[in-house]
């Protein structure tokens, strides 16, 4: 098993060890965050073009919101 420092020190001026899972479970919430992300911002789009029919006044919307 690989194990990868921190560069935060604790208080005994040793770092600490993120561990394979640590760094996988972060990296999959992070992944996560950014999918919801995009699927939110692809449906406020969609939603304001629909609602005001016309792209420059939705443009006009999302930049105001």
């Amino acid at each position: 098993m690989m194990k990868i420092k921190n560069n935060k020190s604790n208080s005994n001026n040793k770092f600490p060890i993120i561990d394979e899972r640590q760094e996988r479970a972060i990296g999959s919430v992070s992944s996560i965050i950014v999918v919801f992300t995009i699927i939110y911002l692809i449906t406020e789009t969609t939603y304001k073009y629909i609602s005001t029919k016309d792209i420059l006044t939705a443009s006009r919307e999302l930049v105001l919101n």
